[in-house]
């Protein structure tokens, strides 16, 4: 029994040091992409054949030339460590999940910087864009490095905003809607809140479509603007190409203006136009109307759909869909919605 023990463990050391042979060269390449040129190459080697805990796998690094073969926890930084257990695993990856390429990877960039997050993104990108991949984090630098250089009609990309015991985790996806705010009104209750929140939205997501210029914001808060912000840079686009949207009647088109100089609030910030006067739902509905009167001129003028691109070579956008690309031109706002 003794004899046929060890002739079985040697046959599967020599079976799972060929697997560590194969992913030697694919895990040095990934962590020398990630930590740059010149990163020493890291050795993966079973313990030695005398030594009694054969469940163990050796890292391997020579650090310098008095400092050979020497586990890379006592002479590599954090990132570094981390570097290697990644590339380890997407070697890994790589060369063993054929058959069922899924990917998780969860929280995987906490201890870089803003580089190697960039680089880690283009990575996953470029690297993996045949495989299943579920990233989650908490970092927003990275979730928008992964926008950036993912394609959107292939990937999806959702934010977790917040858990409700009594609904589960709620999306960014789930935005405030006309029926959430009309509903307020059918209650009898303020739907201020909720309107605030509906015009960020939707300045945002024009802002991103249409590649509008926003100052860079304190780390805490990168990806965070005000209204005032956003409507500022979207009216400073607009103007810069030329693009004039058709005056609401009876409002003579307030919408960015009264968001820039802060004119339609008043200090209990309730929507009306006196700043020392009380708000009421009547107010509200007023407000609310001239805002999706403005916003529905933000619609292709050839296929009617609200999704915008603007390459970095042209002043205005074009429309985002496939055989379309029309240059963006205002609509004309429906009649009769102020």
């Amino acid at each position: 029994m003794t004899a046929q023990a060890t002739i079985i463990s040697a046959e599967i050391r020599k079976k799972v040091q060929a697997l560590l042979d194969k992913l030697q060269t694919p895990m040095n390449d990934i962590y020398e992409l990630i930590q740059g040129a010149g990163a020493a190459p890291i050795r993966l080697e079973l313990p030695a054949e005398d030594d009694t805990n054969q469940q163990r796998l050796n890292l391997l690094i020579d650090f310098a030339k008095n400092r050979t073969g020497v586990q890379p926890g006592g002479y590599l930084s954090d990132s570094q460590i981390h570097s290697v257990a990644l590339a380890l695993r997407m070697a890994a990856i790589q060369q063993f999940n054929f058959a069922a390429p899924i990917i998780a990877l969860d929280d995987i960039v906490t201890s870089y910087d803003a580089d190697h997050r960039r680089t880690i993104a283009g990575l996953i990108a470029t690297m993996f864009g045949r495989s299943q991949i579920l990233i989650a984090t908490h970092d927003e630098r990275f979730f928008y490095y992964l926008k950036d250089q993912l394609e959107a009609k292939v990937w999806h990309f959702t934010r977790i905003i917040g858990l409700d015991p009594a609904y589960g985790p709620r999306f960014a996806d789930h935005k405030v809607s006309d029926e959430m705010i009309e509903a307020r009104w059918a209650a009898g209750h303020s739907a201020a809140n909720e309107m605030r929140q509906a015009e960020e939205e939707w300045l945002l997501g024009v802002c991103r479509d249409f590649g509008v210029s926003v100052r860079i914001r304190p780390l805490e808060k990168a990806y965070s603007y005000e209204r005032s912000e956003l409507a500022s840079a979207l009216a400073g686009l607009l103007k810069d190409a030329k693009l004039a949207p058709a005056l609401v009647p009876g409002v003579n088109n307030r919408f960015l203006d009264s968001l820039v100089k802060g004119e339609i609030e008043n200090f209990g910030s309730h929507f009306q136009d006196g700043l020392y006067g009380g708000g009421s739902i009547g107010d509200e509905k007023a407000r609310w109307e001239e805002f999706k009167a403005f916003r529905s001129q933000f619609a292709c003028k050839k296929c009617s759909r609200k999704k915008f691109q603007r390459p970095i070579t042209l002043k205005k956008p074009v429309c985002a869909h496939d055989g379309c690309e029309a240059q963006f031109e205002f609509a004309v706002a429906p009649a009769g919605m102020a």
